[in-house]
C-alpha cells in the first residue's frame, strides 16, 4: 500500500535559493522508493530558475511526484528595505518588527487558504504523512490545518532558521515563540537543521527533535561536469592561488581572512600577483568595503550573480573555496547551506565564524570532516596565527606546482550527502507510521 506525503516548502524547485534545495532533493531521492506517492505544495516563482533544479522537476514527475506551485506570491515576504534592518539588527527603524511580522501573517494566511482549496478542488487522497520547512511561516501554517482535518496525519516540521530570528525581546519576539511553541506541540516530530539551532527555538517541552542537516548532491556536480566544454576541462598553467566565496553574505564577514592575506603580503611572504580572490553573488558592494579596507583590490575580481551551474563551475576552477556565519551567546546555531553546497567538491575550505561564542557548529563540522580550517573571532588569538600558516602553505604548494588537495573524512562526509539524508526521514516516518 503506498504511503501518500504531502511536503509544504514555499521554496522549491526550478526556483533557487539555497532554502529550497534540502526538500526539493529529498523529494526527489524519496520518489525513488515506488511505496511512496509524494505531493508538493510550493509558491509560485520562477524568476530565479536553476537548470540542474529544473531536471530534478522533470526526474520527480517521471517517479510519479505532483507538484502544485499554489500562490505566485512574492519571493520575500517584506521589503529589501526591511529585511536590511533585520539582518544588520536594527529592527526599531521604520516599526520593522511590527512590519515583519504582519506581513509575514497576511502571506501565510493567504498561502494557507489557496493550499486548501487546492487540495479540496483536485480532489487528493488524504495523507500519512506530511512535512512543513522552510519559509518558517505559511508551509507550517497549512499543515497544521491539514493536521486539523486529519487528526490522524503524522506531521513532520522542519526548521531551517528560528522564527523571527532576528527579534530579541518584546511584543513581536514573544509572538514568534509561541508560533513555534505552536508547530511544536502539534507536531509529531520536528528537525532541525544545526544542533546548536535547538537552543535557539522556543520547543513544547515533550517536543521530539532531532538534527537533520542541509547537505549537498553529488549529481549537481556530475550535472555541471556534463556541461563543460572541452576547452574548459583543459589544464591550467596559470600560477594563481584562488579563493572564491559565492552566494548571499547578509550580516557575515571574510576581514579576518583579508587581513590575514594582507599581513602575509606585508611581511613578503606572498606576492599580490599570485593571489585571487572571487566573489559572485549580490553582495560585491559589501565585500568589495572589506577587500578595499585590507588594500587588496588588485586580487579582487567580482563575478555577479551567476547561474547556479556557473557557480558551481567557478568553485570547480578555485583552490580553496570561502565561508562565512556568525556565532552569538544570543543567535548560536548557524551552519549556512553555502558550506554543505560546497563539500561535493571535496577542495579546502576556510571558514570565518563572527561572535562571541566559540567552538561553532561550523568549527565542530569542518574538524571533525577535516575539510578545511575555521577560524573564530571569539578564540582570535589562537585561531588568526593558524589561519595565516594555512594560506601560506596552500601559497607555498601553488607556486611549486603541487597539487592542492583535502583529505576528507569520507564517513562523515557521506553524512551531508542528501541521498542519505532522505533516509533519515524515512527512519523518522516509518518509526511515525509504525512500519
Amino acid at each position: 500500500m503506498k504511503k501518500i506525503i504531502y511536503i509544504f516548502s514555499e521554496y522549491f524547485a526550478p526556483f533557487w535559493n539555497i532554502g529550497c534545495l534540502k526538500f526539493t532533493k529529498i523529494a526527489k531521492y524519496l520518489s525513488e522508493n515506488s511505496e511512496n506517492e509524494i505531493y508538493v505544495f510550493s509558491r509560485k516563482n520562477f524568476k530565479n530558475n536553476d537548470e540542474i533544479l529544473e531536471s530534478d522537476v522533470l526526474k520527480m514527475r517521471e517517479n510519479g511526484v505532483k507538484i502544485f506551485y499554489i500562490d505566485e506570491g512574492v519571493r520575500y515576504y517584506y521589503t529589501n528595505r526591511v529585511l536590511n534592518h533585520l539582518r544588520f539588527w536594527n529592527l526599531k527603524l521604520l516599526g520593522a518588527e511590527k512590519y515583519y511580522y504582519k506581513i509575514n501573517q497576511k502571506a501565510s494566511r493567504k498561502f494557507v487558504k489557496r493550499g486548501l482549496s487546492l487540495i479540496k478542488n483536485k480532489k487528493l487522497p488524504s495523507p500519512n504523512l506530511i512535512i512543513s520547512t522552510y519559509d518558517d511561516w505559511g508551509s507550517h501554517y497549512l499543515a497544521n490545518e491539514i493536521k486539523k482535518i486529519y487528526p490522524e496525519v503524522k506531521w513532520i516540521a522542519d526548521f531551517r532558521d528560528p522564527i523571527g530570528a532576528h527579534i530579541k525581546e518584546g511584543k513581536y519576539r514573544q509572538l514568534c515563540d509561541e508560533y513555534s511553541l505552536m508547530v511544536s506541540k502539534n507536531a509529531d516530530y520536528v528537525t532541525v537543521i544545526s544542533d546548536g539551532l535547538k537552543n535557539d527555538i522556543k520547543f513544547s517541552p515533550d517536543t521530539k527533535v532531532s538534527v537533520v542537516t542541509n547537505g549537498f548532491d553529488y549529481s549537481d556536480y556530475e550535472y555541471v561536469k556534463n556541461t563543460l566544454q572541452k576547452n574548459e576541462n583543459s589544464c591550467e598553467t596559470e600560477k594563481k592561488l584562488k579563493f572564491t566565496y559565492t552566494g548571499s553574505f547578509y550580516s557575515h564577514s571574510l576581514m579576518p581572512f583579508f587581513n590575514a592575506i594582507k599581513e602575509l603580503l606585508d611581511e613578503k611572504q606572498i606576492e599580490e600577483k599570485n593571489i585571487e580572490i572571487n566573489y559572485a553573488g549580490n553582495a560585491n558592494g559589501k565585500v568589495f568595503a572589506e577587500v578595499t579596507k585590507a588594500h587588496l583590490e588588485n586580487c579582487y575580481t567580482n563575478y555577479g550573480l551567476l547561474s547556479r551551474i556557473d557557480s558551481i563551475k567557478l568553485q570547480d576552477k578555485s583552490d580553496v573555496l570561502l565561508t562565512a556565519v556568525w556565532n552569538y551567546k544570543n543567535y548560536q546555531g548557524v551552519l549556512g547551506g553555502k558550506v554543505l553546497a560546497y563539500l561535493m567538491l571535496k577542495k579546502p575550505i576556510i571558514g570565518i565564524v563572527m561572535g562571541d561564542l566559540p567552538d561553532s557548529d561550523l568549527k565542530k563540522l569542518m574538524t571533525s570532516m577535516n575539510c578545511g580550517f575555521c577560524y573564530e573571532e571569539a578564540d582570535h588569538e589562537k585561531s588568526f596565527p593558524v589561519l595565516k600558516a594555512m594560506i601560506l602553505e596552500l601559497y607555498n604548494k601553488k607556486m611549486n606546482a603541487t597539487p592542492i588537495t583535502q583529505n576528507y573524512n569520507e564517513e562523515i562526509l557521506e553524512l551531508f550527502n542528501l541521498k542519505n539524508i532522505a533516509t533519515q526521514y524515512e527512519t523518522i516516518y516509518k518509526d511515525l507510521l509504525a512500519f
